[in-house]
């Protein structure tokens, strides 16, 4: 059920509206629903803007998959999972270039 199928309003009427409780719980159920959509989106929008891919690592830091693999095991460069992906915190990578 779509909030339309629900209320429609009408611009420059008055209009009173009968709504029964299965309509209530209907229309909370929908808002709930986009709601948790929203953050669900939103989290991952935020996820991303956090963090480089590999390929964005690699990129910026000129260097090879071998070297990430070598700065992970000594901690210097560490890999998150975010999302089943290999992630890498800006925050982080940031540092590395500001060292260089």
């Amino acid at each position: 059920m779509e909030s339309n199928d629900i209320i429609q309003p009408m611009t420059g009427k008055k209009v009173c509206y009968n709504i029964g409780h299965d309509d209530l719980v209907d229309f909370a159920n929908l808002i709930i629903k986009k709601t948790k959509e929203e953050d669900s989106r939103q989290r991952k929008e935020d996820a991303a803007s956090e963090f480089f891919t590999r390929t964005e690592v690699k990129d910026l830091l000129h260097v090879c998959d071998s070297t990430l693999t070598k700065w992970a095991a000594r901690k210097y460069l560490v890999p998150v999972r975010v999302g089943g992906k290999t992630m890498f915190r800006k925050s982080d990578v940031r540092k590395i270039l500001d060292k260089r």
